[in-house]
């Protein structure tokens, strides 16, 4: 793990930092990192907590103005236990925060600004035999009503702020659920971008549901509802596919795929590095592991959220190839099948 400069110093430069003498001999990349942790949240430590060493007194947060006094600081032995596995850090380098944020949020907002407008007309065209919103069926919507509830509850009913892992994407999605089924005004074309997403993202469930995290599900019935949850994120756009109410055959097929794959890249960056990690940082949590890595990641470093995004890329763009593929069969044996049939 790199050596970071220790988070308690921090508030001790900055104060230095504000003497005229100090800032006329500063550069302006030296102390911009200094201002912007004490300004963000100077009670971030330097590095994640060890859950090996939380009963012997480790540190999780500084004090509110980064001190580091016994009657300042909170040690992880006294917070939640299921809050433990989220507590923040300053991992990656103020600086490497502050070079990261403008440079990926102007990349990933070009490449949003230049493909969604040609996705839109594509999506318009392929949409023209269902004039209405796709929307899922009534006892689909209700279900998807009652999910949100119950994740809404389980996150209001657990530590302090906890509510803010809504923003997870697995939880995410089902705000994109939601103004599918009950948003007033929607269109066909924004109907057919969310549930392309959607499928674009099926990987996440998949993931969960491969490796399932219990570190924060401590209430009755909060595992149950892990499985079952992941499993609908999985049903619902399967659902619109297979019902050929979507397809992921728009053509030209190539482009039009590659397209979808770099839009929701894209948009996955956009959410996670622009709005999310500044809500991580401003909370002290580390929400989808923006500001340092799960334990047993295998990049670590201050490369670490660039190794994510590429990883997350690369698994969306699989996702697709193999829906297409499943599409592509399916389309295939229905025709044989009507073949059949006829005389």
């Amino acid at each position: 793990m790199p050596k970071l400069m220790p988070i308690q110093t921090y508030s001790k430069r900055l104060a230095i930092a504000a003497s005229s003498e100090c800032i006329m001999n500063a550069t302006v990349l030296e102390w911009m990192p200094v201002y912007f942790s004490a300004w963000m949240n100077p009670t971030l430590i330097s590095f994640p907590p060890s859950l090996e060493r939380i009963e012997k007194g480790e540190i999780c947060y500084l004090g509110p103005n980064g001190e580091i006094s016994s009657d300042k600081v909170v040690l992880c032995k006294d917070l939640p236990f299921d809050m433990v596995g989220s507590v923040g850090s300053w991992y990656l380098s103020p600086g490497r925060h502050l070079l990261e944020f403008p440079l990926l949020s102007i990349i990933f907002g070009i490449l949003v600004a230049k493909i969604l407008p040609k996705l839109k007309k594509v999506s318009h065209y392929s949409s023209q035999s269902f004039p209405v919103p796709l929307r899922p069926p009534n006892a689909m919507r209700q279900l998807i009503l009652l999910i949100f509830a119950l994740q809404s509850r389980f996150k209001l009913l657990g530590y302090r702020g906890k509510i803010l892992s809504m923003l997870l994407p697995c939880n995410f999605i089902w705000f994109l659920a939601m103004i599918l089924s009950f948003y007033p005004n929607l269109d066909t074309t924004t109907s057919n971008t969310i549930i392309q997403l959607w499928l674009n993202f099926l990987i996440l469930p998949i993931a969960a549901l491969a490796q399932p995290d219990f570190s924060d599900t401590v209430l009755f019935g909060e595992k149950e509802f892990f499985y079952f949850h992941h499993t609908l994120l999985l049903v619902i756009p399967l659902y619109f596919l297979f019902s050929k109410k979507v397809t992921t055959l728009q053509r030209p097929i190539f482009v039009t795929n590659v397209q979808w794959v770099l839009l929701s890249g894209s948009l996955f960056g956009l959410m996670y590095v622009t709005v999310v990690t500044p809500v991580s940082i401003a909370s002290g949590l580390n929400l989808n592991y923006m500001l340092h890595p799960p334990p047993g990641f295998p990049f670590e470093g201050q490369n670490y959220r660039l190794w994510s995004i590429a990883s997350i890329w690369s698994m969306v763009a699989m996702t697709r190839f193999c829906l297409v593929i499943i599409e592509t069969c399916f389309t295939q044996n229905i025709g044989k099948r009507s073949k059949k049939k006829l005389p």
